[in-house]
């Protein structure tokens, strides 16, 4: 029974390792498009809407991209690369509104803080 919970964990693991492979184009998209909206986000913190502007803005580059891919000679339109972006703006978005928080609660700016 031992040997069976082993195998089908060995299985599992291996499937699982599989399906968490991802390209690196991917990486790229949703890193990208983070710290786009992350700077944005930082930089519109007092806007009347300090996370979705920021989203709207990285998330329309890559639907820029995309479009501009789809042309002919392109590499094409990628479904998968929008979903990056998806993910990277949205995050980029709500880390750089609590960046913002952050530094406008704590002394006005950010930077190197030096007390501890």
């Amino acid at each position: 029974m031992k040997k069976a919970l082993i195998a089908a964990a060995l299985c599992l693991s291996a499937h699982t390792a599989g399906a968490l492979e991802v390209e690196l184009d991917k990486v790229v998209h949703a890193t990208g498009s983070g710290v786009v909206a992350e700077t944005a986000a930082v930089m519109l913190g007092d806007s009347r809407h300090p996370i979705i502007y920021p989203f709207a803005l990285s998330f329309g580059l890559g639907v820029a991209k995309e479009v501009y891919d789809s042309r002919k000679g392109g590499s094409g339109f990628d479904r998968s690369d929008l979903a990056a972006d998806f993910i990277g703006a949205a995050s980029g978005a709500l880390l750089g509104r609590g960046v913002y928080l952050y530094a406008t609660r704590n002394g006005g700016g950010v930077g190197v803080h030096t007390k501890f």
